[in-house]
């Protein structure tokens, strides 16, 4: 069978590259590709790019300029089939190219949002530009949504401005909690060296019964996590899609999202979420509609669940993988 390699960029970008370099290797070895070890060693990343047997996936680009151009050249400079992950950490869709050189050495790109697919395109225009599944693990879809769920609301990811998380405590502290009592719970402590981590902190300690900060759990406790939650709360400002999207609608969680572009392939109005606007202006409102009205949030939980499970599930992916790879990347 096909031989192909998942190399996440990690730890020159702290975003979420080795988690989907591990989940489509998991997808692919499912279909029965022989996968390499490229997302669990430490050989250097420029080195994988060079000598790696078969098909290769970059799982994403860094921050720095500098990184981001060697593994471009290096993608461009290689004789074997090499494809990018277009996902830079720091950089929204728009400005993902800032500062790089050569992007027309890049044969193969690939996406999560398929809502960006236009514009990467534009980007390049010479390559195949494809849009792959998140490969969401079985977990998440088989573990049970509380029937009767705890009393707190839920945020997951970084605690950085772009993912939304200091304004959503800062809201919260000061007008959802006073207004119905919930507390929000922020799972991602850690992830974030910047002033975005120490915001959140800021407000925690400030109002302690309102706001409370935990670190990223393991799989098996994320899924409970977020399927024990009253709502789970994605205020981001980043196109991006993000894994932890597929993981709420996956574990049954009632999603509360901002309407942008990074969540509109999953987060459907009166569907599979509620949306609000990027100001989180009518929070407290969304807030309450979710408690006013269970049953049409139970809806929304099993339309979020059927359409991760259709379009975003491990199977799924894997299939997608081989449609994309087949026995074209062996060695």
């Amino acid at each position: 069978m096909a031989r192909v390699n998942f190399v996440p960029t990690e730890p020159l970008t702290r975003s979420g590259a080795t988690v989907i370099a591990r989940r489509w290797a998991a997808a692919a070895r499912r279909v029965g590709f022989q996968v390499g070890r490229g997302a669990n060693n430490s050989t250097p990343v420029l080195r994988q790019i060079a000598r790696a047997e078969g098909a290769l996936v970059v799982a994403g680009l860094p921050f720095d300029a500098a990184d981001s151009q060697a593994i471009v050249d290096a993608v461009a400079a290689s004789a074997g089939r090499r494809i990018v992950l277009w996902d830079r950490a720091g950089h929204a869709p728009g400005a993902s190219a800032d500062g790089l050189l050569g992007l027309d050495g890049i044969e193969e790109v690939w996406i999560l949002n398929e809502l960006l697919a236009g514009a990467t395109r534009e980007l390049f225009p010479s390559a195949t530009v494809s849009t792959v599944p998140l490969a969401v693990p079985d977990g998440f879809l088989r573990v049970r949504p509380s029937q009767a769920r705890r009393p707190y609301a839920a945020f997951l990811g970084r605690f950085s401005a772009t993912k939304g998380a200091p304004a959503l405590a800062a809201t919260w502290a000061s007008e959802v909690y006073p207004t119905t009592g919930l507390p929000l719970v922020l799972a991602g402590r850690g992830m974030e060296d910047g002033s975005g981590e120490r915001q959140v902190a800021a407000i925690a300690e400030e109002h302690p019964r309102a706001v409370k900060t935990i670190r990223l759990m393991s799989e098996s406790s994320r899924a409970r996590f977020l399927a024990s939650a009253v709502m789970v709360v994605f205020p981001g400002t980043d196109d991006y899609l993000p894994q932890a999207l597929g993981e709420a609608l996956g574990a049954g969680a009632v999603v509360v999202a901002t309407d942008i572009v990074g969540y509109q392939p999953l987060a459907r109005p009166g569907s599979t979420s509620l949306l609000l606007d990027p100001g989180l202006g009518r929070l407290v409102e969304v807030v309450n509609e979710v408690l006013s009205d269970p049953a049409s949030a139970a809806e929304r939980v099993r339309a979020g669940r059927e359409l991760v499970r259709a379009e975003h599930s491990v199977d799924v992916t894997g299939r997608r993988l081989l449609a994309l790879l087949g026995t074209s990347s062996a060695a």
